[in-house]
């Protein structure tokens, strides 16, 4: 496992810095300085490592990630499994198992606590020919004794329900967050408008809300006003930032003057900061004015990357992604320390 710190400002600046128009450069001109960031590369043992998610359940870090041969595989040999790696300290990971299923490819996993306390595992099925609606939405418990034996599998794993309408159950449920004792998450279908659903299980869904901006990659925050925000990669455009108070279902929607992919959000000291894909590699933002404004390009060589995870622990936000190593599309971990406060929204 590679345990090298990549320097931000030579992979920033010379791999991405060659195509910045002077726009671009202003934008990029209040970013935090490099000794606030690193980065170390926790898995490169396949070809392709990406899709990523992080959470912290019962002291332990998870990250979560898709590892394949190619980003879409061409046939069922080339299907993507689902890998989990722990770790305590952000340095040494350690693999917990893979989930793997020979008849689809297992896509974008997402890791969450339930209120009650247990690891729940969001991720989609996907075919490359499509008999039927896909990808499917799964959700699989996992259990602590499948951690401890490192056994995972897709047993006891559940298809997803929205208003118990098979229509939209083939929607993909991309992200969920849990709020309280609700898990929220936008669900979308290419061409048709994304909508904002409920659940208590995780499994059962309902409909709360039909979002009149046309995107799909999302991620939802309760901010500290009470209001709930959407941060979503546009399906033509740039992105959406909306907001609504309860019951969720009234939304003020802004366009982002920047362009942002596969958002993960996460609110802390009163500053929302969303990762994301950015034009210019893996990028963090912070919201401010109804906008994302970028504060820190993580470090990366360009091309195919970002899908981040985001936690706060130990006084830093810890963000999975990945990006391009010398052995192909690889998982990275940055911190980035944020004791110095940026302006919140």
């Amino acid at each position: 496992m590679k345990s090298t710190f990549i320097n931000f400002f030579l992979t920033s600046l010379l791999l991405f810095g060659t195509g910045l128009s002077s726009c671009g450069q202003n934008e990029l001109s209040d970013l935090i300085p490099e000794d606030q960031i690193s980065a170390i590369c926790i898995w490169d043992k396949s070809p392709h490592c990406a899709f990523t998610d992080l959470v912290e359940y019962k002291g332990t870090v998870y990250c979560c990630f898709r590892e394949a041969f190619a980003h879409v595989p061409e046939n069922a040999a080339e299907f993507g499994k689902i890998r989990i790696l722990e770790t305590i300290d952000g340095e040494k990971w350690e693999s917990v198992g893979t989930i793997f299923d020979p008849n689809y490819d297992l896509r974008d996993p997402k890791l969450s606590v339930t209120p009650d306390g247990r690891l729940m595992l969001l991720y989609g099925r996907y075919l490359p020919v499509i008999t039927e609606p896909h990808p499917w939405t799964m959700v699989k418990i996992i259990s602590d004794d499948e951690i401890t034996n490192r056994q995972l599998d897709t047993r006891d794993s559940q298809e997803i329900s929205i208003e118990n309408n098979p229509g939209l159950s083939t929607y993909w449920l991309w992200r969920v967050k849990w709020i309280g004792n609700q898990a929220y998450g936008i669900a979308y279908k290419n061409g048709e408008l994304p909508i904002l659903v409920k659940s208590t299980d995780g499994i059962n869904y309902t409909l709360v809300a039909v979002l009149d901006a046309l995107g799909n990659e999302a991620d939802v925050e309760l901010l500290p006003d009470g209001r709930m925000l959407i941060v979503m990669r546009a399906q033509d455009g740039d992105g959406f930032v909306g907001y609504s108070y309860p019951p969720y279902n009234n939304w003020e929607w802004h366009e982002t003057s920047t362009l942002i992919h596969c958002p993960a959000i996460l609110t802390i000291y009163d500053t929302t900061y969303i990762a994301g894909r950015s034009s210019w590699g893996t990028m963090l933002f912070t919201l401010q004015d109804n906008d994302i404004h970028p504060y820190a390009l993580l470090p990366s060589v360009g091309g195919d990357n970002a899908y981040p995870g985001i936690i706060f622990r130990d006084s830093q936000l810890w963000i999975s992604y990945y990006g391009m190593s010398d052995t192909g599309i690889s998982i990275f971990l940055s911190k980035v320390d944020i004791e110095s406060q940026p302006s919140g929204q």
